[in-house]
């Protein structure tokens, strides 16, 4: 008796060893490296539902902004975004002001939001924004315009994710507007614009958030 339980301890030691050593130490249970867990959240971070951020490169430049994400799907967050616009341009005595508020909705490509990795990101904002003096006052070329109406923007980007919550994410990509131009010469106070056109302007976006 004493030698068979002795014939089955030894074999479930030698399988337990066997076990032991067919595991990747380098991997966790669901195959994910242990080396990106510095970037990429653990399960107590997925369920957080709420990521605020907001762009430095744009509140350098005047465009001053804030953008709140709600997960609403296991792969999707919604939210509104604001900026408020004081650009000033060279020459200095070229401004652009004015605001844009709206919708967007970051789709994460890797199947989980705030989980890292890459993703698209549509948006549709109403803007409104102009510049109220001329670029080359000794040429008297008035070159004051206008945007108002809605602005529709499309980025593919990648994002970073800390298990703290902190998050960074880079985007590039494309934004359609209608602008209209005061005709040349015409009073910088007057509303005789040129027929509004449509504008189809690349994109950067580098924000910095925190998700709780």
């Amino acid at each position: 008796m004493k030698k068979s339980t002795l014939i089955v301890a030894a074999t479930l030691l030698v399988f337990s060893a066997q076990t032991q050593a067919n595991v990747d130490p380098t991997v966790d249970e669901n195959g994910k490296s242990l080396s990106s867990q510095a970037y990429y959240p653990t399960a107590s971070l997925r369920s957080r539902f709420i990521n605020f951020q907001t762009s430095p490169l744009g509140d350098l430049v005047g465009r001053y902004n804030l953008a709140v994400d709600f997960k609403v799907a296991s792969f999707l967050t919604l939210g509104p975004k604001l900026t408020a616009i004081e650009h000033h341009m060279i020459p200095s005595f070229f401004t652009e002001s004015g605001y844009e508020v709206g919708l967007r909705a970051t789709i994460s490509l890797s199947g989980t939001a705030l989980d890292g990795g890459a993703f698209l990101r549509p948006a549709l904002f109403y803007g409104s924004r102009r510049t109220p003096l001329s670029v080359n006052r000794d040429l008297d070329f008035r070159v004051k315009y206008e945007v108002n109406g809605p602005i529709v923007q499309l980025l593919l980007g990648y994002q970073w994710v800390w298990q703290s919550g902190f998050n960074l994410d880079i985007g590039a990509g494309m934004e359609t507007y209608q602008e209209r131009y005061l005709r040349p010469n015409a009073s910088i106070t007057s509303k005789d614009y040129i027929d509004p056109t449509y504008v189809a302007s690349p994109i950067l976006e580098i924000n910095l958030g925190i998700a709780i």
